[in-house]
């Protein structure tokens, strides 16, 4: 399915490889072609890129990834934890899995799209216009900091997933303050947020709200959850 950034753009996609470089267990440098490309590499393994959109698979540990900027939108699939600022240049990231559960996958300072698989994910964007889609089987954490940028967030759950802001909110009594029904969806603004103090929400503690929706936020400045509910907001019981 297409995901769309804050401003409603189209979030960019690494398209499927059509052609795959699998390496062995020995430490190797795996390199890419013009096209898309599958990369494999395991423990220590050096994979590097070329001018198409290029899939970066780990398989191991200590792996190095070598992409030049505007080459392509690559992605790295990882079920270990990944940050993709140690890649500036690769935008897009896919973390989790079947026995992997609790993984991290942090952003960089390109516009990231950010996928979890399996479950317990921890999902950070970082800078940037980010799309951050929560696992199928739920129970993640979005993680969203004021200032880094305006993020999207699919498949969040509130019956089991995390919405951590850091974004001055010491209670959810001053997020709840800020909460607005717009039409089907449930809208957090403030413009007046001051500090770093961080917060953390569950559907335990709202109580409120409902349906299974996308989150999109400025800055943590605002939020946006749609096709969600507040109960007791604006007249909905």
């Amino acid at each position: 399915m297409p995901y769309f950034k804050y401003d409603g753009s189209a979030a960019a996609e690494t398209v499927q490889p059509t052609t795959n470089n699998f390496g062995t267990s020995a430490v190797e440098t795996l390199t890419g072609g013009s096209g898309a490309d599958g990369l494999y590499g395991s423990d220590r393994d050096t994979l590097i890129g070329g001018a198409g959109d290029d899939t970066y698979y780990f398989q191991g540990n200590n792996i190095s990834v070598v992409e030049a900027a505007s080459a392509g939108v690559d992605k790295i699939v990882a079920w270990q934890n990944v940050n993709l600022a140690k890649t500036p240049n690769v935008e897009n990231l896919e973390v989790g899995g079947n026995g992997a559960p609790g993984v991290y996958g942090a952003g960089n300072q390109l516009d990231n799209l950010i996928v979890a698989n399996g479950s317990l994910q921890q999902l950070y964007g970082g800078a940037g216009q980010d799309v951050l889609v929560g696992s199928a089987s739920g129970a993640d954490t979005f993680i969203v900091i004021k200032g880094e940028g305006n993020d999207a967030l699919y498949n969040f759950d509130p019956a089991k997933d995390v919405l951590r802001l850091s974004a001055g909110y010491t209670s959810f009594g001053q997020v709840q303050s800020h909460m607005t029904q717009v039409g089907g969806d449930l809208k957090i603004a403030d413009t007046t947020m001051t500090g770093n103090t961080g917060g953390r929400w569950t559907q335990a503690q709202t109580g409120s709200t409902t349906n299974a929706g996308t989150a999109v936020g400025t800055n943590c400045h605002s939020l946006t959850i749609t096709n969600s509910t507040l109960q007791g907001v604006n007249g909905v019981p």
